[in-house]
């Protein structure tokens, strides 16, 4: 399936955002930023620098990112000018709403050590089949896609 350069579920003011870009020029976030919600960062081709804090990291495709509120953070170019990769924002209200009585562990990616996760192949593997349904869904908007789209995020956090 080739899906168009960029797909948006949602707004940025919503409990839950979704986003997916491919771009084949050069792109580099000017500023650092930060902002009040969660956000995931699935790299689906090329690769990037992602700085977080106060480190830089080498992500490539099927590389997850998990960046909790208020991080600084920005993208730059790595090798490879070309990249794909699909944002997912969350606040406290998306993770309330899934499950008051597990938020803590919906937020437990946002806790680790180092915030870029490399999977092994099976769970990297389940990962892409994730975001390929997600692509899908931003794609072609079947009626109930918001929870197919909600449910893959939640799916990616217990993950």
């Amino acid at each position: 399936m080739q899906v168009p350069q960029q797909m948006i579920h949602g707004r940025m003011s919503d409990p839950f955002y979704m986003e997916y870009i491919r771009r084949t020029e050069e792109y580099n976030m000017a500023v650092n930023h930060f902002h009040p919600y969660y956000e995931i960062y699935y790299l689906l081709a090329g690769d990037r620098t992602y700085f977080i804090k106060d480190t830089s990291y080498l992500i490539q495709a099927g590389d997850l990112v998990f960046i909790s509120k208020n991080e600084v953070h920005k993208t730059r170019n790595a090798v490879n000018q070309a990249h794909a990769r699909m944002i997912i924002h969350l606040d406290d209200r998306f993770i309330h709403s899934t499950s008051e009585q597990h938020a803590k562990l919906l937020l437990t990616p946002f806790a680790q050590e180092s915030p870029v996760l490399r999977l092994p192949d099976r769970e990297g593997g389940i990962i892409d089949t994730h975001m390929q349904r997600a692509l899908y869904e931003l794609e072609t908007k079947p009626v109930g896609c918001e929870l197919v789209l909600a449910s893959i995020v939640t799916d990616i956090l217990l993950l």
